[in-house]
């Protein structure tokens, strides 16, 4: 059993602190990216997936066309995608809805990562 805290008033008092209801997103098995509701206030505490997000696909021909999700990479909220054919990435705010498709330029590449370094 992994260790826990006994004292309750330390447990009363820092969890008046922290957010009552926060999302998430979840990655379905299917690659599919759902918006997920946590609330801790209500009685009992709840968990709740909100549907799909989706992504149009701006290089179809039929502009109700989904980007087809393969790979995902994430940092800070924010979601890379590769291609299916490696031509392309795009970066994706889900939450601001906002998107910026990479064109690689004729080059595969196969690895990617999304990330950020201080200086």
């Amino acid at each position: 059993m992994g260790p826990f805290i006994q004292d309750k008033r330390f447990v009363r008092k820092h969890s008046v602190k922290g957010a009552k209801q926060f999302m998430r997103l979840i990655l379905m098995k299917s690659y599919r990216i759902c918006p997920m509701s946590v609330n801790l206030d209500g009685d009992p505490p709840s968990a709740e997936v909100k549907g799909e997000l989706s992504l149009l696909d701006p290089c179809s021909r039929n502009s109700a066309i989904e980007f087809e999700v393969h790979q995902v990479f994430h940092c800070d909220g924010l979601l890379l995608f590769p291609s299916e054919d490696y031509d392309r990435i795009v970066v994706w705010n889900p939450f601001s809805g906002q998107t910026r498709w990479i064109e690689l330029g004729g080059e595969k590449f196969r690895n990617f990562a999304l990330g950020y370094h201080e200086l």
